[in-house]
Parts: structure tokens; C-alpha cells; sequence
């Protein structure tokens, strides 16, 4: 004779609510896993959102770099033609002041290109840490599914 068989009216009625209680918590578990698994992919989806912005970010950077290093190579090349000048005054007999103030405009355009460089050579230096970043991308974690209770 089975084991069942021999329980008595009360007995089943524990067993009952028992295995009552459990599908209840284990129902209870599942709707949290659920909402864990929602919530991981809101987080995967912003994630996945920050690495296209990084990735466009890094475009910008390098787009403002190759800018400010063209702007410095311009600089430099007036700043040659201003040190041209300040040679072809001072052969001419110009005054010195003029002179002077020609090569004050040399030395600011000067600093200007060196400045312009610097802020390139830094955007240069910003993108491939923008790119390793974007680069790592969201983890994609393979969702464990709950046993189907029956």
C-alpha cells in the first residue's frame, strides 16, 4: 500500500496547504526574476545607449582635433609670413615701432598655433580613450530561465 494512502484526512490537509504555500513563494520568486530580468534590460539598453553616444562623442573629439590642428598650421604658416614681413620692414628702414609691433603680432600668433596645437594634440589624445570605452559595449548575459512549477 502506498505511503499516501495511509495518511490520514489531517496529514493530507497539511501536506496540502504546505505545497500550497511553496507554489505560492515560488510564483512570488518568479514575478521578482521577472522584474530583475526587466530591470537588467533597462540597464543593458542604457548602456548599449551610452556606448553609441561615446562612439559619437569620439567623432566630435577627433572632428575638433584635425580643426584646431588645421587652425594651428595656418597660424604658423601667417606667423612664417609675419617673420617675412618683420625682415622685409626692418630692410626697407621702417620705423622700429612698426617693426615692433609687427613682431608682437608674430609672438601672439605664435602662442596662438601653440595653444591651438595643444588643445589638438589633448582632443587627439581624448579619442581613443572615448573609443575603448564605447568599445567594451553592455555585457550580454544569457538569462536563466525559471523552472515551471507544476
Amino acid at each position: 500500500m502506498p505511503v499516501i494512502a495511509r495518511l490520514g484526512r489531517q496529514e493530507l490537509a497539511e501536506i496540502v496547504h504546505a505545497l500550497t504555500y511553496i507554489k505560492a513563494r515560488l510564483d512570488s520568486i518568479e514575478q521578482k526574476v521577472d522584474k530583475i530580468m526587466a530591470i537588467e534590460k533597462d540597464e543593458l539598453d542604457a548602456l548599449d545607449t551610452i556606448d553609441q553616444a561615446t562612439t559619437k562623442i569620439a567623432g566630435v573629439v577627433d572632428s575638433i582635433a584635425t580643426t584646431n590642428a588645421q587652425i594651428s598650421t595656418t597660424v604658423t604658416t601667417i606667423g612664417a609670413e609675419v617673420t617675412a614681413l618683420v625682415a622685409a620692414q626692418q630692410s626697407a628702414g621702417v620705423s622700429q615701432a612698426i617693426v615692433d609691433k609687427t613682431k608682437a603680432i608674430g609672438a601672439r600668433l605664435d602662442a596662438l598655433s601653440a595653444s591651438s596645437q595643444a588643445a589638438s594634440d589633448s582632443a587627439f589624445g581624448l579619442v581613443p580613450v572615448l573609443q575603448a570605452i564605447a568599445s567594451q559595449g553592455a555585457a550580454q548575459p544569457v538569462p536563466v530561465p525559471v523552472p515551471p512549477v507544476a
